[in-house]
């Protein structure tokens, strides 16, 4: 779908508190508890005092009558509560609660709760009880989201909640039809949006340059790089365990030249519909733009393909498209559609598409689901003597949706601007495509009847050659601010406000590293600009991503290094170091080369903990880190800018490692083995993954011969340890070859016996990539590399760390 408008840009502070008390006897006055930071925050908090604990003994307590209802749920909590914490919390069906246990039910009688809400009571027992398994769901990610608020993840506050959205419908578009993205990250997608509580997935399956899923109907139309029916299938069931609907989209008649190219027969020829000019439609000028729906062939073509798709996908809804047909001028200039539209009697040749749309609408609901489509017949002026029946779900892109859904169809809201992420359009405030947080946050989210809710929707046009973490990185807040408000729980006093608690909240990966809260933080710097900007130090450290520290210009610049120094005012483990460049666009002062230093007092001494060289990126990048520190120093070195002078930062963030230990001292382990290193015209020994150097690497032999994966290195812990991660640092320079893409990773206590932890595809990006898993006893730690970015048949990795409790 096209971009079309820019969005209004504005910020309006709106403060909003919510304070719970209890009654307590005279002379035992005691503070209840306030809410723990839960993003979206709930809707109903009451305090308690005191905490609900895990132990060792605790236990997933199901009725038996739940029990079948509950599986799925059951099994991913307790495969998350493990990652967080370290506890293994086996379920106990049927069994009578006992102080530390989770209780998991449902048959809640509070209809408000809906069928995504829940109650959640944390007092000896930690209960959530739903009316649905899917309430349910919402409640464990309030449990998990409020464990990480202590250090070591076993205690949640007293107090209750009760919870429930305010919109049904909360979720993302992603534009899978222009652009492939592999199963593995439609899969980590899944597990972010469910951990903000975010529940509909809506791919955007075809494009003018691609059919991304195997048809049986149709061999031979998908395109290379496609989903097959098993991985579908795998992917629906994986979804439906994290509370998400996956809604597919086959995008009808326009953006069709894929279609056309398979089979020329179903296109219209006439030039302004086959090659429409003057639209700002990416791929409009590749022919056969539009699909000819006049012809009956044509008609069953689309429609065998969403009966196939139908059956394919378990999800109420199929989406069917409808956007960017050439506008009223075009359509009157095609020969073929003016004698069909005459023919049928209809008033306008905008009649034809609305009649194609209304036919695929009868095949969807003789499927038993619901339709939806983008808001297009109507847009721009198009005359049309016929609409779609309001059983169909309209996508509004162009308003609030409230036109709509005054008419009597359900809307689900994805404006154009502030609820569109295109990464290939803008990149920075102020461009077309770029969705600004603060316009997420401040956005008037209607009342209207018949707002089932909004989304946002990422638009690949023009992204093909970005990296999937750049991809990433512009969806990630508005999609987290758009989870908060939409869920509509108590309004954070503002923004930055939120993004502190998000920090605090951390990502969805089971066991994620969180930040800690930015409030309180004293920040200095060897320099800063203050007299023609607001370059201060302390803008790093604000929950701002767009001010910055900027070292001193007017009058003339220091040279570097400059220094950064954050005063977080607490002393703990540190796990990594993140930062933020410059959102604006500018090179000035991105950091490239740069060091890590950490001290617990201000007077040092002062622990130099990495160094290394980030990407010319506007994307935010973590640094792994390992130690305990209250003072954490960024010394920059030098700058992607041409002056090499200067050195800015956004946001400087410090991260804690879940529960109470971290990574293991590389100096405490060793390479036990490695199937291959290049040793010869290189130094890419194994030993290299161990030495805390980011600029060395293992490599394995390409001099003399370049055996084929699959590689593995096995490290040795040193001593028996549990373990749930392994951290894989790619190489840092600017070269990819041997940067892991699909992998696995087992575990052994004797070096003998391995088993199967973890595995999946990482992604080409220069970041720290993870492969995490349930606590388990190991000694020995292997990581299999099955494949390279570039398909080549080496491996390489720079920086090899593993998370443990002892």
């Amino acid at each position: 779908m096209a971009v079309l408008a820019k969005p209004a840009r504005g910020v309006v502070a709106v403060v909003c508190a919510v304070a719970a008390s209890v009654l307590l006897p005279v002379g035992h006055a005691v503070a209840a508890n306030a809410a723990p930071a839960i993003v979206p925050a709930p809707r109903e908090w009451t305090g308690g005092t005191g905490a609900w604990t895990a132990t060792s003994a605790s236990r997933l307590v199901v009725p038996a009558a739940h029990q079948t209802a509950l599986s799925t749920v059951a099994s991913r909590l307790r495969a998350d509560f493990a990652a967080e914490n370290g506890l293994a919390l086996p379920l106990a069906v049927g069994a009578t609660p006992t102080t530390g246990d989770v209780v998991l039910s449902l048959g809640s009688t509070d209809t408000t709760l809906g069928d995504q809400g829940y109650a959640l009571t944390a007092g000896s027992t930690l209960t959530i009880t739903a009316r649905t398994a899917a309430g349910a769901f919402n409640g464990t990610r309030t449990l998990l989201q409020g464990l990480r608020g202590t250090g070591n993840r076993t205690t949640f506050p007293a107090g209750s909640v009760r919870d429930w959205p305010r919109y049904p419908d909360r979720g993302q578009m992603i534009d899978v039809g222009r652009r492939y993205f592999p199963v593995d990250w439609l899969k980590a997608q899944i597990r972010q949006m469910s951990w903000y509580k975010l529940n509909t997935l809506h791919l955007h399956l075809t494009d003018w340059n691609g059919f991304r899923i195997e048809s049986t109907t149709y061999p031979g139309l998908a395109s290379p790089e496609r989903y097959s029916r098993a991985e579908i299938t795998d992917l629906v069931a994986y979804a439906k365990g994290y509370g998400v609907t996956i809604v597919p989209e086959l995008d009808f008649p326009a953006h069709s030249s894929h279609f056309s190219a398979y089979d020329p027969s179903l296109a219209f020829t006439c030039a302004s519909l086959s090659k429409p000019t003057g639209v700002p439609w990416e791929g409009a000028d590749a022919g056969g733009w539009t699909l000819d729906v006049t012809k009956p062939a044509t008609r069953q073509f689309a429609i065998n393909l969403v009966n196939e798709v139908a059956d394919l996908f378990d999800s109420p809804y199929v989406h069917i498209g409808g956007d960017e047909l050439p506008n009223d001028t075009a359509k009157a200039a095609c020969p073929e559609l003016v004698t069909y539209q005459r023919a049928r009697g209809f008033a306008y040749p905008g009649d034809v598409f609305v009649d194609f749309l209304n036919v695929l609408n009868d095949a969807v609901r003789a499927k038993g689901k619901t339709t939806q489509l983008w808001e297009w017949w109507d847009y721009g002026g198009a005359r049309t003597s016929i609409a779609p029946p309001t059983n169909v779900i309209v996508n509004d892109w162009l308003a609030d949706g409230s036109a709509h859904a005054n008419a009597g169809y359900p809307v689900v809201v994805t404006t154009d601007g502030v609820f569109y992420v295109s990464v290939g359009f803008g990149q920075q405030p102020g461009d077309y495509g770029y969705s600004n947080p603060y316009d997420v946050f401040n956005h008037p989210y209607s009342s209207t009847a018949g707002i089932r809710g909004y989304k946002i929707s990422r638009w690949m046009d023009r992204s093909y050659a970005l990296g999937v973490d750049n991809v990433d990185h512009f969806a990630r807040r508005p999609l987290q601010v758009m989870a908060d408000r939409t869920w509509g729980g108590p309004k954070a006093a503002s923004l930055r406000a939120l993004i502190d608690v998000l920090d605090r909240v951390g990502p969805g990966e089971p066991g994620a590293d969180t930040a800690r809260s930015q409030t309180g933080w004293a920040v200095t710097a060897t320099s800063q600009e203050t007299q023609s900007e607001n370059g201060s130090a302390a803008n790093a450290a604000d929950n701002d991503p767009y001010t910055m520290w900027h070292t001193r210009y007017t009058g003339g610049a220091p040279a570097l290094p400059a220094e950064l120094v954050a005063d977080t005012g607490t002393t703990g483990a540190v796990s990594g170091v993140r930062y933020l460049p410059r959102q604006d666009g500018g090179t000035n002062g991105k950091v490239k080369d740069y060091e890590v230093w950490l001290a617990s007092a201000a007077t040092g001494p002062w622990t130099r903990a990495a160094a290394g060289r980030f990407p010319n990126s506007p994307v935010e990048q973590t640094v792994p880190v390992a130690g305990t520190a209250r003072f954490v120093k960024l010394r920059v070195l030098s700058e992607w800018g041409a002056a090499n002078t200067h050195a800015a930062v956004a946001e400087l963030d410090v991260l804690t490692p879940r529960f109470a230990a971290a990574r293991v001292p590389q100096q405490q382990m060793s390479v036990r083995y490695a199937d291959s290193a290049e040793t010869a015209a290189e130094n890419g020994a194994a030993a290299n993954v161990l030495d805390g150097d980011p600029a060395t690497i293992w490599h394995t032999a390409w001099s003399t011969s370049s055996p084929p994966p699959p590689h593995e290195i096995q490290l040795d812990l040193g001593q028996t340890r549990t373990t749930s991660c392994l951290y894989y640092l790619p190489r840092q320079n600017s070269n990819t070859n041997g940067t892991i893409a699909r992998y696995e990773v087992h575990t052994s206590t004797d070096g003998t016996t391995w088993t199967a932890a973890s595995s999946g595809t990482w992604e080409n990006t220069k970041a720290e990539k993870s492969a995490c898993f349930s606590p388990t006893p190991a000694r020995y730690v292997r990581l299999r590399a099955l494949s390279e970015v570039n398909g080549n048949p080496w491996t390489s990795a720079a920086e090899l760390n593993v998370l443990a409790t002892q």
